[in-house]
């Protein structure tokens, strides 16, 4: 299980949304997909192991702006749900009202996402040319304590671990969030 230590969610703060994303992804949208198996305690105590489904289309505008359209989708013993919002460069939270911000560093673009309890990363890595990319999905949490995430169901989770896998990364020119 990879597990990233977050210490600090600096990628959240104004001066780094603020960073416009560097001119080769300028009208391009960049399609995530990936799934996580989850190992998590319900409010009742039970474990159970859900299957997450999770996609981000970003489309970055002329200007370097990120608008975001988030999903995920959840599958386990006993309930079945998805969920779909977007947000926009100006909004410091998502459809979920977790913080989540993106940000971009070179030729690596650094989504993150806060939870009650921990957080959640996503780093693109561009190739020099901009044509293709690639990812990886992590979450963590500084000091003690569990990760807990709120569920599609509204229940709040503790999560015992979390393993992704999948990952698909590609861009394609201009505004895939008008579909």
């Amino acid at each position: 299980m990879r597990r990233l230590i977050v210490l600090t969610l600096s990628f959240l703060s104004s001066s780094a949304l603020a960073a416009g994303a560097p001119p080769q992804l300028h009208n391009k949208s960049i399609l995530l997909s990936w799934t996580t198996q989850a190992v998590q305690k319900g409010p009742d105590g039970r474990v159970i192991t859900p299957t997450l489904s999770q996609q981000r289309t970003i489309y970055v505008s002329s200007q370097g702006r990120a608008f975001v359209r988030a999903g995920r989708g959840v599958s386990n013993q006993k309930f079945s749900a998805s969920k779909t919002g977007e947000s926009g460069p100006d909004d410091s939270r998502g459809y979920d009202g977790e913080a989540r911000g993106i940000s971009f560093q070179g030729n690596t673009m650094i989504g993150t996402q806060t939870y009650a309890s921990g957080a959640g990363q996503i780093r693109v890595t561009f190739d020099p040319s901009f044509s293709s990319c690639t990812m990886v999905a992590v979450e963590g949490k500084s000091g003690g304590g569990p990760i807990r995430v709120r569920g599609l169901d509204g229940q709040m989770y503790e999560r015992i671990s979390a393993t992704s896998s999948g990952y698909s990364c590609s861009i394609r020119d201009g505004n895939a969030l008008s579909n």
